[in-house]
Formats: C-alpha cells, sequence, structure tokens
C-alpha cells in the first residue's frame, strides 16, 4: 500500500498538488503528507485524490482456474 500511494503522489505532483487540494478539498500540507507513503490514508481520501488526477479503481472478477486433473 504504501509504494502505491507513493505512486499516486508522484502523479498528484505531476498534475500539480495546488489543482489536486482545490478539486479534493484538502490542504496542500494535508496532501503532502498523506501521499508521503508514511501515513495511513483512508479509502475515501484515497478515491478522492485518485478522481481529482483522472484515475479510477476498477475491480474484475479473475477467471476460475482449471481444474488440476
Amino acid at each position: 500500500p504504501a509504494f502505491f500511494v507513493r505512486a499516486l503522489g508522484t502523479v498528484a505532483r505531476a498534475r500539480g498538488m495546488t489543482a489536486v487540494a482545490r478539486e479534493t478539498g484538502l490542504g496542500r500540507e494535508s496532501l503532502y503528507k498523506t501521499l508521503s507513503g508514511d501515513g495511513d490514508p483512508r479509502f475515501a481520501t484515497i478515491a478522492r485524490i485518485m478522481e481529482a488526477v483522472g484515475m479510477r479503481f476498477v475491480a474484475e472478477p479473475v477467471p476460475p482456474r482449471p481444474a488440476d486433473g
């Protein structure tokens, strides 16, 4: 999870933290702390940041494995 959060932080910085902060309603300092990889952000916060940078989580079913015979 920490690696993912740090990677999301890289994307957010590339998009501009001021713009991400404005769109999420979070403060810039809060964003930097949240995306440092050292914190324990809530899922809702990560989802808001992902939406602000144009990303989303996708869950899809894994196909069943063939039966070993």
